[in-house]
């Protein structure tokens, strides 16, 4: 088998049951520097620094080996000498969604790819990655951690912006969080003042 392979398990995968797995080991010739790269894009139409990689990943259980992958662009994904680093992620043992912004990418190439390191000692490098998806920068972040403390009487401007926010409304679990939290903590009354204030 050469890595990396369409591996079929349950515990490491984050939806369905097959993941993308990577392994290699440091003191044998046996599954080298293994790279994984998505179909080629047409830059003209969408820029490589619009885009940001989503996916969910894990590492191994054992906290000494490597769980490390590097995200990059490739104008050749035969040749690893064209691989041009954007971000390294590094995976603990609970799959974990990550996301490699390129919006500070200003290399060429049209290929975004994934490389998992052979390392240099006497360790494994294991990484399980699934739900790998290439996506727009949205034009407002997407919103996380979102806590609701010390305000007096209506939502604050901030809460109005999350509301007007395309990447929350689209983002419908976190969206729905924030909504049961405004009817929480000030019922539909306070609702309605929120969206007194998109209304301008």
């Amino acid at each position: 088998t050469y890595y990396p392979y369409v591996y079929n398990s349950t515990t490491y995968a984050h939806s369905g049951t097959n993941c993308l797995y990577f392994y290699s080991y440091g003191t044998s010739s046996y599954a080298d520097n293994q790279i994984a790269s998505l179909p080629e894009i047409d830059t003209n139409v969408l820029p490589m620094n619009s885009l940001e990689l989503h996916f969910w990943g894990r590492g191994s259980t054992t906290t000494t080996y490597m769980s490390q992958v590097i995200v990059g662009v490739m104008s050749n994904p035969s040749n690893l000498a064209t691989f041009q680093a954007v971000d390294t992620v590094n995976m603990n043992a609970t799959l974990t969604e990550y996301v490699v912004d390129f919006s500070n990418f200003n290399g060429t190439g049209s290929y975004v790819s994934i490389l998992a390191v052979k390392p240099s000692t006497t360790t494994y490098n294991y990484a399980y990655l699934d739900d790998i998806t290439l996506q727009q920068v949205p034009d407002c972040p997407p919103v996380a951690n979102i806590a609701i403390d010390a305000i007096d009487t209506k939502p604050s401007g901030f809460v109005a912006f999350c509301l007007l926010c395309p990447a929350v409304i689209k983002a419908f679990p976190k969206m729905k969080m924030l909504k049961n939290m405004l009817l929480t903590k000030y019922g539909h009354v306070g609702l309605k003042q929120a969206l007194k204030i998109m209304d301008g």
